[in-house]
């Protein structure tokens, strides 16, 4: 290990680099010990890892691990070897038939990641996973073992539940490229989604591999994991545009959602016939228009009238998120943002998300001096081809006296609150330097 932190330092930092060396300290120090006994307290020796980088565990890992040993040892190191010198004698028949057993194996071991019982812990906290690892060592020292092994049956059931009795919330604003996906924590099982992002599939030519991952769905459903969230109790397409719900398919894969609103009249569009309906899995289909209520936190402000979900037909939603307001208006246009200042009950919003990714087509001057917002958020991509956010967007967030802050720039944005507390936190960097500002 150290000559290996001497050749590149960075080995501790990735989940392969902590497995293997934790892995082999555990196969060393049990050296003697029966294989099903190492197998099992190997998997315990990890599990603080695991839960670390992956956020879940499942029960059944420790009977695969049992059954994967002997099967690697006795069946697909043999196979592979075989392989191996039949590739090299140039026997295609042998060696076709070793890729196809390793190929079969892969696929078997593929299927256990659909085995119901998965527990998903979310991210523990770092000193909770450094005393269950160093309390899993000590009991193997075997020194007051019964006592050791109850405080980290207390520590796996404190990282279990401290994420679904957390008070507070958080907004968090995902960096999905040039697209738009909002999460909203508002209560421990209350989680709303505005949007998932999406990106246009250009025609590939023929030797192309196709993608089989959405590695944006995929970031989406890491991020929700690593807070603990397994459910999503209500989902906002705002409109039919591929950057805005384009990630809706693989996202339905991977976590249950109970309901999904879209803006009135979207359902009779073939956008929705094709990229929605068919994904839905058992999940209740609303359409939505001003006024109604997403639940105690959220009000529908738009569309008034039935569209084609298009830009103008945006659904455009205000949420109590602790102690500020938030809107979050999909790519409604400024003619939609005006016709919002005619509610007498608006009133003041802190947090704008800046319509249209910043575009000047939304974000009307009028609109954000009667929101008087503090904080403006841009979801757009790196050096994207639109220019988002425009100049002319940040001029009106200067003369508002704004602080803008971009996915494009910072990555990630969160907006996270407890009780009367709230706070920021970016991935990368600052805000957006503002025309005529240091």
């Amino acid at each position: 290990m150290l000559g290996g932190l001497l050749l590149e330092p960075g080995v501790l930092h990735n989940l392969g680099g902590q497995l293997s060396y934790l892995l082999t300290f555990g196969l060393l120090w049990l050296t003697g010990k029966p294989g099903w006994w190492q197998c099992i307290f190997l998997s315990v020796l990890i599990l603080p890892v695991l839960l670390w980088h992956t956020y879940a565990w499942h029960p059944i890992s420790i009977l695969a691990n049992l059954v994967a040993m002997p099967v690697f040892t006795w069946l697909v190191i043999p196979v592979l070897l075989v392989g191996i010198g039949a590739a090299w004698c140039g026997l295609t028949p042998i060696m076709s038939c070793c890729n196809a057993l390793i190929n079969g194996i892969q696929f078997g071991i593929a299927q256990m990641d659909r085995v119901p019982g998965e527990l998903v812990f979310g991210q523990p906290p770092l000193l909770l996973s450094g005393v269950a690892l160093v309390g899993t060592v000590s009991w193997l020292l075997r020194r007051r073992r019964r006592t050791i092994g109850l405080v980290l049956l207390v520590i796996y059931g404190v990282m279990f539940l401290l994420p679904r009795l957390a008070t507070g919330g958080f907004v968090a604003f995902a960096d999905v490229g040039q697209g738009d996906a909002t999460i909203v924590r508002l209560a421990p099982r209350q989680v709303m989604l505005v949007d998932v992002g999406g990106k246009m599939n250009l025609p590939q030519p023929p030797w192309a591999t196709p993608q089989k991952r959405d590695f944006q769905a995929q970031q989406l459903v890491q991020f929700l994991r690593g807070k603990g969230i397994t459910r999503v109790q209500q989902l906002v397409l705002t409109h039919k545009d591929i950057d805005h719900i384009g990630n809706l398919p693989h996202f339905l894969q991977q976590i249950p959602v109970d309901n999904i609103y879209v803006p009135l009249g979207m359902m009779q569009t073939e956008a929705y016939q094709e990229l929605v309906a068919p994904h839905c899995k058992g999940a209740s289909v609303q359409e939505v228009q001003a006024g109604m209520r997403l639940n105690r936190w959220t009000l529908v402000k738009h569309p008034f009238k039935s569209g084609a979900g298009d830009n103008e037909d945006s659904v455009a939603v205000l949420v109590e998120t602790g102690p500020k307001r938030l809107m979050l208006t999909g790519d409604l246009d400024q003619a939609g943002e005006r016709n919002l200042l005619d509610d007498p009950m608006l009133g003041r919003v802190p947090i704008l998300k800046f319509g249209h990714h910043g575009s000047k087509t939304s974000t009307a001057s009028e609109f954000v001096q009667r929101l008087q917002p503090n904080v403006g958020v841009v979801s757009a991509g790196v050096k994207n081809r639109f220019g988002h956010p425009n100049q002319e967007t940040l001029v009106t967030a200067y003369q508002n006296n704004m602080q803008v802050f971009s996915t494009a720039e910072s990555g990630m944005l969160q907006y996270c609150w407890s009780g009367k507390r709230d706070r920021w936190q970016a991935e990368i960097t600052s805000p957006i330097q503002l025309p005529g500002r240091p």
